[in-house]
């Protein structure tokens, strides 16, 4: 990623050139700075990096705010469901617990890539 900089900002300030009859010797004052430069494309070169993943992360997690979203409404789906199978006197506790396996079973399902109701359909093509 980032290669390590020549200089950080102390050592910037600390710098002590070399005099010379007159003045400093330019050789190694163009060196330090062609050093500096350097640095700085090093860093700007990261910023961009960075920015640029940045946006890639942002766009994931807009990504699964909608996925959240979804979710959340398909739970409310579900209770709703739930609840009428819970109120309704024909559905009674074992048929409740085979209906929450066969859910598990479902989402199982799911993860692994195939969907329940095609496989019910058309078990040799799911």
């Amino acid at each position: 990623m980032a290669k390590k900089l020549n200089y950080d900002a102390k050592s910037i300030l600390n710098i002590k050139f070399s005099a010379n009859q007159k003045g400093y010797d330019p050789l190694e004052v163009d060196t330090v700075f062609d050093k500096i430069i350097e640095d700085y494309e090093s860093a700007i070169a990261s910023i961009n990096e960075l920015a640029k993943e940045n946006e890639k992360q942002k766009a994931k997690v807009d990504e699964l705010k909608k996925e959240i979203e979804r979710l959340t409404l398909e739970l409310v789906s579900i209770r709703k469901k739930y609840d009428t199978l819970k109120s309704t006197n024909s559905v009674n506790e074992d048929n409740y617990a085979l209906l929450q396996k066969i859910s598990a079973y479902e989402r199982a399902l799911y993860k692994k890539g195939v969907n329940p109701k095609k496989a019910l359909s058309d078990p040799d093509n799911c």
